[in-house]
């Protein structure tokens, strides 16, 4: 690798630790916060990831990348086509996935790939819950 790649590598890297801001929805299921999408579309506990304030949560290696919106509005959006009396939305921050399809897995394979994703959904690495859930 010549000094030119090792850069454009590192600018990549850089690149994909920047934080940005956004909005998760999550659902309370008994004592546990959890994505709200995974929890409508399997009732798999070992494909759940677990949120908590101030504390990155990390994407599961066997499957694809967390989601949040990028705005409070389509976050609500989702609310309302999905309408659970379980679900809040929280602000958070999160680091971008380079991956674009959202999928999860009981193995290493994509199993469910969900072909259809809400306005302004974003992927993500990590995700961490920076909020008291926003009152609609």
């Amino acid at each position: 690798m010549n000094v030119a790649e090792a850069a454009r590598d590192n600018a990549r890297s850089e690149d994909s630790m920047k934080l940005s801001k956004g909005y998760k929805v999550i659902r309370l299921y008994g004592k546990q916060y959890i994505s709200a999408h995974i929890a409508y579309k399997t009732n798999d506990p070992n494909v759940w990831k677990e949120y908590r304030f101030n504390h990155w949560t990390k994407r599961h290696k066997t499957n694809g990348p967390l989601a949040c919106f990028a705005t409070l509005a389509d976050a609500k959006w989702y609310i309302r086509n999905n309408p659970d009396p379980a679900s809040f939305i929280f602000q958070c921050e999160y680091i971008q996935s380079r991956d674009t399809d959202l999928w999860y897995s009981k193995t290493r394979y994509k199993d469910h790939k969900f072909l259809w994703k809400p306005p302004s959904t974003r992927t993500a690495d990590q995700i961490r819950i920076l909020s008291d859930p926003i009152l609609l």
